[in-house]
């Protein structure tokens, strides 16, 4: 089905689906970078669990299709995009790209039934069916690193997130028409982004900033939501008022009212460095406004300050407020003894009515009985306003601070924040935060540009003139003069009749000591000796045009009968398909339990087998799983990972 019918078809099944709700449960998908899994988390009011849906090598991006129910995610070992069937536990290869792709976000619209995806090895944008086929390329210029997309699919716009050298956040039409840059300033690394369709606000998290951030599409009321310093952010999903995101160094899900305020978390052994993360429920979108929760808007119960309950299971997602308990926060905490009389004494260094024990607070002074924060402040290494959270690796000092660029690899002094061994090429200061000033560069920026391009400026850390050199001169850093008999940009010209014994000026041209004899001008390439040489008479002019004309009918003669014969030729022949890296239209066959497109590559086909579902230690059915086989495919290394996903700034 297409057009219209199709998409009516699509929202008579998800009227379908949120009518036939029994028990309202809240679904989070995640991709789980190292090891890689593709993991589910159920919610309902009385109970949490987590399954395992597959295995893959690295993925990254998730999005889910309400209509067929069906799980959608990239791989970037793989270099596929894959599905996972939540009915019949089937998998699939929807496509696969050649080595030089880079399948970074995914985004689908169950509407138009169509698959967007970031490809930031190829630096495009590229819309496809549901099957994976009718793969058309709509964005290709103006991309660096493409990443986080997601649609408007009643507006039939989609919005991108770019963490190149000058990142930005952008929006198109369908067909990639009408590219509007909505953020370009204050970026470092916006991986993930979501978006309010409702409200139209995008949120995005930036891994380089450590920041969470949201702004409307027209690109006014940009807000700050949260920052951490040392934080990586990765994915990002906003549902019924509330943000979701991962942190790629800390194993849990996060979550933060989509206005700013108490962030809660999720957390289970199984998750070890969430990347990807999709929300959604098998409820329409709320309608009940901020405390309430449910079909009929029943009242949250006692929250966190600035936190708010789920709106579909009615769990408070931040915890409670001191002395109540449960899920929903609705039981009084217990206050009395066993006896039932007497309250309870808790212990030194603990607080609170359950006397939880203190954080990591710094000096003798111990934790506030009742709230539990530390009032001098946290041991180092120890964060948040009661010293519970260990900081991340590479930070220093009570605030946990990231650390400067410090070269080697090595971190910096985790009280000090000083490098010990010196600054990475391009940062200087005593704790190597300071970039070099434009015109400088290296170790120290002790060292300054050479003779680049007038109005520009040589790499901070290189030295070399990315927009090329002044005249005269050459080399990557601009710093090799033109050789003696060549001048010029680049140094492609060569020097005229200078005086014998004499070269011209590498920049200019011009001979210094004057031109050879018979030869004049500043550069001495005029020769003298034309204004004596004589016009050729009328007569020499007829016999050249009489020559040429009898000439080209000759040649036209030979013209004809090539062409006659390279059309015969072309009948013979039947016309070649050009197949190209997004040609994956074919029918389909089974393959070890993958429905893999019949032209899929073979080296591909060879590294898939089927897995028995144990060596999932999860709850519920799993699924055949997708593992490479020693002898065809490397794991990547952890130093590899970085490299895909973290670079530095230049």
């Amino acid at each position: 089905m297409v057009g219209k019918y199709a998409t009516l078809y699509a929202c008579l099944y998800l009227h379908q689906i949120y009518a036939n709700v029994e028990i309202p449960e809240l679904t989070i998908l995640l991709s789980n970078w190292n090891p890689g899994r593709i993991l589910k988390l159920s919610f309902n009011r009385s109970a949490a669990r987590i399954s395992g849906l597959a295995n893959g090598l690295r993925p990254v991006a998730i999005d889910y299709d309400p209509v067929e129910e069906r799980v959608y995610w990239t791989d970037v070992a793989l270099r596929a995009i894959l599905a996972r069937d939540l009915n019949d536990n089937s998998n699939e290869i929807i496509l696969s790209l050649k080595s030089n792709a880079t399948l970074d976000g995914i985004a689908i619209d169950s509407i138009a039934r169509k698959i967007f995806y970031t490809d930031t090895g190829n630096d495009v944008i590229v819309s496809l069916n549901m099957n994976g086929t009718g793969s058309e390329i709509i964005v290709d210029s103006g991309l660096e690193e493409p990443r986080g997309i997601v649609l408007h699919e009643e507006n039939r716009k989609m919005y991108w997130s770019d963490w190149g050298r000058n990142a930005y956040i952008a929006s198109a039409n369908y067909d990639g028409t009408k590219i509007n840059r909505i953020v370009t300033t204050g970026l470092g690394w916006p991986n993930g982004l979501t978006m309010d369709r409702r409200n139209g606000i995008l949120y995005w998290c930036d891994s380089l900033k450590h920041t969470l951030e949201s702004v409307q599409v027209d690109g006014t009321s940009r807000t700050l939501l949260l920052q951490e310093l040392g934080a990586r952010y990765f994915g990002i999903f906003f549902h019924d008022g509330v943000i979701y995101y991962t942190d790629r160094n800390r194993r849990t899900v996060f979550n933060i009212p989509s206005t700013g305020g108490t962030t809660g978390t999720m957390s289970s052994p199984h998750i070890t460095t969430p990347v990807g993360i999709h929300v959604f429920s098998n409820r329409k979108p709320s309608e009940c406004p901020a405390g309430q929760y449910g079909d009929d808007c029943q009242q949250c119960g006692n929250c966190k300050a600035r936190s708010v309950c789920e709106k579909t299971t009615g769990q408070c997602l931040a915890g409670c407020a001191d002395g109540y308990k449960g899920s929903d926060c609705r039981h009084v905490q217990d206050k009395t003894s066993a006896a039932g009389t007497t309250p309870k004494a808790c212990p030194a260094n603990t607080y609170g009515p359950d006397c939880a024990p203190c954080g990591m607070c710094a000096g003798v002074v111990t934790c506030s009985k009742v709230g539990g924060t530390c009032p001098a402040g946290c041991q180092l290494g120890w964060t948040g306003d009661k010293c519970d959270r260990a900081c991340l690796p590479n930070t220093y000092g009570a605030s946990c601070e990231p650390c400067g660029q410090c070269a080697g690899g090595v971190h910096c002094d985790k009280s000090s924040g000083l490098c010990p061994n010196g600054c990475q090429d391009g940062w200087s200061g005593s704790l190597c935060k300071t970039q070099c000033i434009p015109g400088t560069y290296g170790a120290g920026c002790l060292s300054f540009c050479s003779h680049c391009k007038t109005g520009t400026v040589c790499h901070q850390i290189t030295g070399e003139c990315p927009a090329g050199c002044q005249q005269g001169w050459s080399g990557a850093k601009c710093d090799e003069e033109c050789k003696p008999g060549a001048y010029g940009k680049n140094c492609a010209s060569l020097c005229s009749h200078c005086m014998l014994g004499s070269v011209c000026n590498h920049v200019t041209g011009q001979c210094p000591n004057g031109c050879q004899s018979g030869w004049s001008g500043d550069k001495c390439d005029e020769d003298m000796q034309d204004s004596t040489k004589q016009e050729p008479s009328n007569a020499s002019v007829l016999i050249v045009v009489i020559a040429a004309s009898a000439g080209g009918v000759v040649l036209l003669i030979i013209i004809a009968v090539v062409a006659v014969v390279v059309l015969t030729r072309r009948k013979r022949q039947p016309r070649q398909k050009t197949i190209n890296q997004y040609d994956t239209a074919g029918p389909s066959r089974l393959t070890s339990g993958y429905l893999v497109p019949s032209d899929q590559c073979p080296a591909y086909l060879g590294i898939m087998r089927s897995t028995h579902p144990s060596r999932i230690h999860f709850d519920v059915a799993q699924a055949d799983a997708y593992l490479p086989m020693s002898n065809t495919t490397r794991q990547p290394k952890q130093e590899e990972e970085d490299h895909i996903y973290e670079t530095p700034v230049f």
